[in-house]
C-alpha cells in the first residue's frame, strides 16, 4: 500500500461563507434598533475569523502505511532545509458538509477545517479508512 498525501489548505468556500455572514450581520445590525456604532464591530470580528481560517500555511499531510504521519511543505514550495514534522492524526469529524481533522503536532492539538473544495470525497474516504486502521483512541 502506498502512502496517502493530502494537501491541507484553507477552504475558499468557508472564506466565502464568512464574508457572506459578515455582510448579512452588518445588514441585520443596520436594520435593527441597535446604535449605529455597533456596525463598527463587524469588520474586526470578520477579520479575526478570516485570520484564524488562514493563519496556518498550506502543508502536505503524508500518511504512511506503517501508521506514521508527517507534515511536509507543499510541492512546488522552494523551502530548502525545511524538514518534515511528525504528527499524529487523531480523528476526522463530519459536521454536515464540513469535515474537521484533529491533528496532534508537537504536543498541541490543531484543527483543520475542510470543505469539499479542499478534501475531495475520495480522499476523505481514504483518510477515514487510514484513521480506522491506525489512529489511537483519544482518552
Amino acid at each position: 500500500m502506498a502512502s496517502l498525501a493530502i494537501e491541507l489548505r484553507p477552504s475558499r468556500w468557508l472564506q466565502l461563507a464568512l464574508w457572506l455572514l459578515g455582510a448579512l450581520s452588518a445588514l441585520a445590525l443596520w436594520m435593527s434598533a441597535l446604535p449605529s456604532w455597533a456596525l463598527m464591530l463587524v469588520p474586526p470580528l470578520l477579520a479575526l475569523a478570516l485570520w484564524q481560517l488562514r493563519r496556518d500555511p498550506p502543508v502536505l499531510l503524508e500518511l504512511l502505511p506503517s501508521g506514521a504521519a508527517r507534515l511536509l511543505p507543499p510541492a512546488g514550495d522552494d523551502q530548502t532545509g525545511v524538514d518534515a514534522v511528525a504528527c499524529e492524526p487523531l480523528q476526522l469529524e463530519q459536521r454536515g458538509p464540513v469535515q474537521v481533522l484533529l491533528l496532534r503536532v508537537q504536543g498541541r492539538v490543531r484543527r483543520w477545517v475542510a470543505a469539499s473544495d479542499t478534501l475531495p470525497p475520495a480522499q476523505g474516504r481514504a483518510l477515514r479508512l487510514w484513521l480506522q486502521r491506525h489512529a489511537r483512541p483519544t482518552p
